[in-house]
């Protein structure tokens, strides 16, 4: 009888313990508006997003570091290599987040949910850290640009200063999980505002920093298109495609969001587990685009140095380049004319010195292409190359100095 009454008093408070179990399981997905299923499959969609931001970081920091891994200061080499670091350590953290969701969460919930919340707030740190080290950088190219810290970098600095403290406060009270479960809702609440209040910061920061540098390269064009004509449209599709997404997804968020979600507990959850490395793949995608600036610098350069320089067809036979290739040329019908290289009959006679070895054969057919003799003409015509005039001034504005973003010197 006592064995029998001991089971029966066993088997009762293994079934009150698991209605327990069930009943908090049940007030937190209430207060968390989600359930078991929801929050699993919010979570592996995050973490097939980060997956695929991840993967393009890895390959954008690669190129980094092939192109500028030995030109970069120390300092900023640390800071990518930090940056890859982090947004890797936060992959393995959201991986074993959604291991535990689909190992617990539909029988034990509020044994993973403790832990679950230790490493969303984690998340959120490094989402602040991102965003201030990107704003930090955009800041500093903007007053490059323009030349005017006071009025321009000081608001700036104080909008993404402001955020970085309010992501500070939300991950502090964030950690002040209550142990009452009466309680839990409240403290949502509280972390709500918080969180919706950084947001907006975030959201205003990422957006007045967006119009500065896009006021910043306009206020700068001419002297932008003085070194090369489509150099313009090339920064400014950077400054786009680099700070867009991550405030896109930010606005989102704040829109949607509302942490009930304190615990990103529907779809926010995927999304915010790929602001932090987008914040980090705006920096990096911006210091690798300096080796396409190089290059249209470069041909720009090469264009305006060489405008007459002869070519050679397929078949090995010299021609001069279109108009559109190398400018416009003066008609054929004028026989007297200068060159950088002599007159039109020291051309023809020293074409040697035009014409590589191999083509020498041509010199009698551009001697019979002379056209016949013609009055003098009173003024010569004269076909200058064209120098690009980039002074100092303009160079420190572009930032094309040695410690630059863009990464030439000229």
């Amino acid at each position: 009888m006592i064995e029998a009454s001991s089971v029966v008093s066993s088997s009762s408070t293994g079934s009150l313990s698991s209605e327990l179990e069930q009943l908090i399981d049940a007030t937190i997905f209430s207060a968390l508006r989600t359930d078991a299923l929801h929050i699993t499959y919010w979570s592996a969609l995050g973490l097939a997003l980060e997956g695929l931001v991840l993967g393009a970081v890895l390959t954008v920091s690669y190129r980094y570091y092939e192109h500028f891994g030995r030109h970069d200061s120390w300092l900023t080499l640390s800071a990518i290599a930090l940056g890859i670091a982090s947004c890797i350590g936060q992959s393995a953290l959201n991986l074993w987040q959604t291991y535990r969701f689909i190992d617990k969460a539909a029988t034990a919930f509020y044994l993973v949910m403790e832990k679950d919340i230790y490493a969303d707030m984690v998340v959120l740190l490094l989402i602040g850290i991102h965003n201030l080290a990107g704003s930090l950088f955009f800041i500093r190219r903007t007053i490059k640009l323009v030349g005017h810290p006071w009025y321009i970098g000081v608001p700036l600095v104080a909008f993404s200063v402001t955020s970085f403290g309010l992501c500070l406060t939300s991950v502090i009270h964030g950690y002040l999980i209550p142990w009452d479960t009466t309680n839990f809702t409240s403290w949502l609440s509280r972390i709500n505002v918080y969180v919706l209040t950084w947001m907006t910061m975030s959201v205003i920061s990422d957006v007045s920093i967006c119009v500065a540098m896009t006021w910043a390269l306009t206020r700068t064009r001419r002297d932008i298109e003085a070194a090369a004509s489509s150099l313009w449209r090339k920064l400014m599709m950077l400054t786009f495609e680099t700070m867009i997404p991550s405030t896109t997804v930010v606005f989102v968020l704040l829109i949607y969001g509302g942490v009930e979600n304190a615990t990103f507990g529907n779809f926010t959850r995927a999304l915010a587990w790929i602001v932090g490395p987008l914040y980090f793949l705006a920096v990096a995608h911006s210091l690798v685009s300096r080796h396409d600036v190089q290059h249209l610098l470069q041909d720009e350069l090469q264009k305006r140095e060489e405008p007459h320089k002869l070519s050679e067809d397929s078949n090995g036979h010299p021609f001069i380049p279109s108009e559109r290739e190398r400018g416009p040329i003066i008609p054929t019908h004028i026989a007297h004319f200068t060159t950088p290289f002599g007159s039109t009959p020291d051309l023809l006679e020293n074409s040697g010195g035009l014409l590589p070895a191999r083509h020498q054969k041509m010199k009698p057919r551009l001697q019979n292409m002379r056209p016949p003799p013609s009055p003098p003409r009173t003024e010569a015509v004269s076909a200058v190359p064209v120098e690009i005039d980039l002074d100092e001034k303009a160079k420190k504005d572009l930032g094309f100095a040695d410690d630059n973003e863009f990464g030439i010197s000229l």
